[in-house]
């Protein structure tokens, strides 16, 4: 049996934006001077701010029974209302309000399950990753296939279907209505082969 329990620390990063604009306009006709095309530009801005992320609390727990199956399991708990942004001559209130009140706690879950029998594994999965955004549907992953493994080569094959969804306007209603639900599937199916040397 293996038991695990980390704490990852927040990052502390800093970002330089670089911008700048620019406008462009052309005429038919020509000026006194001469010009069709007139071209205006800024100079060239930077902007230096801090980020902080959030904190991450982890745990998992890893079972082996005999030789034949393997089970796997973790938990990590996340608080996004915690970012925060910040810079010298700026505090960024409106934004880090905007953050915690946009944002929330997710909690990430994943399972997983390995059956040998005798060179053929069978496997198994369930993962859920809450959503850090409050419109924001948890994303839901079922996964399942199996692998071959044999003295020259081997064979692995997996099916994996996820699902989420958001709540959205795809334009601003005149009128106060339900707001739509949109659900979004993937499914990926990957297969690998390989000889051994």
């Amino acid at each position: 049996m293996r038991l695990g329990v980390a704490a990852q620390t927040p990052y502390f990063l800093t970002v330089t934006d670089v911008y700048y604009s620019s406008i462009e306009s052309n005429w038919y006709t020509p000026d006194a001077d001469g010009n069709t095309s007139y071209l205006e530009e800024s100079p060239v801005n930077t902007y230096k701010y801090q980020i902080t992320t959030p904190w991450r609390l982890s745990m998992g727990i890893g079972l082996v029974v005999g030789k034949m199956l393997a089970l796997g399991a973790d938990y990590e708990m996340v608080d996004y209302t915690s970012i925060r942004m910040d810079a010298s001559d700026y505090d960024f209130a409106y934004e880090n309000t905007n953050i915690q009140k946009n944002f929330k706690s997710t909690q990430n879950i994943r399972l997983g399950a390995d059956l040998n029998l005798k060179g053929l594994h069978l496997r198994g999965g369930y993962s859920y990753y809450g959503s850090a955004f409050e419109r924001m549907k948890p994303v839901t992953v079922l996964s399942g296939g199996f692998g071959f493994r044999s003295p020259t080569f081997y064979v692995d094959m997996a099916v994996q279907q996820s699902l989420t969804g958001e709540e959205y306007w795809l334009y601003v209603p005149y009128e106060d209505e339900p707001m739509p639900n949109v659900q979004y599937k993937n499914l990926m199916v990957s297969v690998t082969i390989g000889t051994h040397f």
